[in-house]
């Protein structure tokens, strides 16, 4: 018996190259050169690899419709809409909840509440780059940056968005002088920050280089270092005598629309208070200023204007701001007291607060070379109450406010011993949401939690001397 002859197959693509497998997808024969190992199968081309991938999807999906997909289109309908509606049901509740506490007391986001009528004593100024000119060229990689700002503003320099520097504008101007450029092309921008609160930035200016930018490190400024024997000397933080005692402090700066219920409260109460005012405030309202004296208070400084002292605002640090000197300093309490004597005829006691509670060493013994030391206040104490964006982090609510003071009482006894309470006399926020509507519950609540009230002239610190620096 003969054996027949074996077919001889060749390569499409190579017609002389003998061909013995073919491609999985397009059934044409190929040589081993033209083949393609791929999801354990062999191909010709990268064509037919993914030919073969379409149809292997296509079938895989259409095995899952035909086994699963009815459940599975449930589930992906189903379980989401659940989701859906719990977080519905949830947002209702706390905006029921919410309408709820708030008409327990009498006060429902839901009622138009009268508007305060905004004081405009501020008028801030524009800010704005005199020098250099947009679109300046030079050869110079040092430029000097000069324009006009807010009066007694804090002025901050920023060049391609970078933190470089932060001036005091005492007299509506700034002035950067030797400020260094990095680049080829830089975008110089200043942003003022005003004694009430207001902010803006200027319009950038483009200064190009043609030269090589400069490779001077721009200066960091450091706050201060403080001697340990005076810290608590000339800044009262919390005065701690083991006496359940407390300071209410208020300060007084740009709004007066807590002040009558403050001295309301504090009448009926029979508690004093330590209270810092400014200058500005005292010229606004001399007989309030002559009401909290004659109660007994506690009258203390809080500089003339209210101005920025420290970089903080810009940076985040307590370094001593550009322009701020042991004479504008001395002076800005010194304006206020005599603001205060014209209206009382006596001077302030010898206490002060810091504008923003901006302050270093080098500040505070230039304030106690004028006659002061500083009280500032215990950091868990601070009602925020001059926070009036209710979109704000910082934003609490009167009965938050209330409830975060009272747990720290509740912490333990004497826990609070010595604190000081910082709340002001007046604010931007709306009537209902002053922290002024819970004074009465705040001093009722720590008086059943065992403490008393006490101004700063009761406190051993009030009577130390200073001490001798070795």
């Amino acid at each position: 018996m003969v054996k027949s002859k074996k077919e001889i197959h060749k390569c499409y693509k190579h017609p002389f190259k003998e061909a013995r497998r073919r491609c999985f997808q397009c059934k044409k024969y190929i040589c081993p050169e033209c083949q393609i190992k791929k999801e354990s199968h062999i191909f010709c081309s990268e064509k037919c690899i993914g030919e073969f991938k379409k149809l292997k999807r296509k079938e895989e999906i259409k095995t899952f419709v035909e086994k699963k997909g009815k459940p599975f289109l449930f589930r992906l309908i189903f379980y989401p809409s659940i989701i859906i509606l719990l977080f519905i049901s949830f947002f209702l509740y706390r905006q029921w909840l919410n309408s709820f506490d708030q008409n327990l007391v009498g006060t429902t986001q839901l009622q138009k509440v009268k508007k305060v009528k905004e004081i405009d004593w501020s008028s801030p100024s524009k800010i704005e780059i005199l020098e250099p000119k947009d679109n300046l060229k030079i050869e110079e990689n040092e430029i000097k940056v000069e324009g006009i700002a807010p009066k007694e503003s804090l002025v901050g320099l920023y060049i391609n968005s970078e933190k470089i520097d932060a001036i005091f504008s005492e007299e509506g101007r700034f002035n950067f002088e030797k400020v260094p450029l990095k680049k080829d092309e830089n975008i110089i921008q200043v942003r003022y920050f005003d004694n009430y609160g207001n902010d803006a930035y200027s319009k950038a200016v483009i200064v190009k280089l043609v030269t090589k930018p400069s490779l001077k490190e721009i200066p960091i400024k450091e706050e201060p270092y403080f001697n340990p024997l005076l810290s608590t000397f000339l800044d009262l933080k919390q005065a701690k005598e083991g006496k359940k005692q407390i300071l209410l402090t208020f300060d007084g700066g740009s709004n007066d629309n807590a002040t009558d219920n403050i001295i309301e409260v504090l009448e009926k109460e029979n508690v004093k208070a330590t209270i810092f005012l400014t200058g500005e405030y005292i010229k606004r309202y001399p007989e309030k200023v002559k009401k909290l004296l004659e109660m007994g208070n506690i009258i203390g400084n809080h500089t003339y204007s209210h101005p920025h002292l420290t970089t903080y605002t810009f940076n985040e640090k307590q370094a001593t701001l550009t322009g701020i000197k042991k004479e504008v300093v001395i002076d800005q309490l010194k304006r206020a007291d005599e603001a205060f004597k014209s209206v009382t005829g006596r001077n302030m006691s010898p206490y002060w607060r810091a504008p923003f509670g901006e302050k270093n060493s080098e500040i505070l013994k230039w304030a106690y070379e004028g006659g002061y030391r500083h009280i500032h206040w215990t950091p868990k104490l601070d009602t925020l109450d001059w926070v009036a964006d209710e979109s704000s982090s910082l934003f609490r609510q009167p009965k938050e406010i209330l409830q975060r003071i009272i747990s720290q009482a509740k912490k333990g006894d004497g826990f609070l011993d010595g604190g000081i309470i910082l709340m002001h006399l007046g604010s931007e926020r709306k009537d209902e949401l002053r922290a002024d509507t819970i004074l009465k519950d705040i001093i009722r609540e720590l008086k059943k939690e065992g403490y008393s009230f006490v101004t700063v002239e009761d406190t051993k610190w009030a009577k130390e001397k200073e001490p001798e620096q070795k």
